[in-house]
């Protein structure tokens, strides 16, 4: 058509499960090749999506791109993050790739958001993490939440947000955009 309007980077691999592992290796245990592949999956198809979708916005003086990220480092005293720096890390530096492209391409009219692939309209302080699925083991579900609880509609509202929040890490809270503190 010629055309992209809207642009969403979602972008994660989850390396350790395909070797057959259940938890991510700590630093001192990983493999350089662990660490490129999960760079190079989250921060560089972010890059790449992003580089050769800017010159269709920038042509139609317009456009959206919607990148998963996380505003800031999360708690690695939590159990479910040990062993999870790379991944955090790569989503960490999209977040910062989020601002500093949002800087770039604002005189063009392309508004550029990072958003968490979890949350929604779920309180932020309500202490589930995750998304659960049928395979989930019971025990944690209540910990976690369904992916119908996420999605609503925080991406059609993320893919008409305002240029104001371009560069901001944002959610969708009572089905309103929400710029989160960094």
């Amino acid at each position: 058509y010629g055309r992209i309007d809207v642009l969403i980077n979602d972008a994660g691999v989850v390396t350790h499960f395909m070797s057959g592992s259940p938890r991510w290796p700590v630093i001192r245990d990983m493999e350089s090749s662990f660490f490129d592949n999960v760079m190079r999956t989250n921060l560089l198809g972010t890059f790449h999506a992003t580089k050769h979708a800017i010159p269709y916005m920038e042509a139609q003086h317009e456009g959206h791109i919607i990148n998963f990220g996380q505003g800031n480092v999360r708690n690695a005293r939590e159990p479910d993050s040990i062993g999870a720096a790379v991944y955090h890390v790569s989503k960490v530096a999209i977040r910062a790739f989020t601002k500093e492209v949002a800087a770039e391409e604002r005189e063009h009219n392309i508004c550029i958001v990072s958003m968490g692939p979890g949350g929604g309209d779920a309180s932020p302080n309500d202490g589930r993490r995750g998304i659960a699925t049928d395979e989930t083991p019971a025990d944690k579900r209540e910990r976690m939440r369904w992916v119908g609880d996420v999605v609503k509609d925080r991406y059609v509202l993320a893919a008409e947000a305002p240029m104001e929040l371009s560069g901001n890490q944002i959610t969708a809270r009572d089905g309103k955009l929400v710029k989160l503190d960094d």
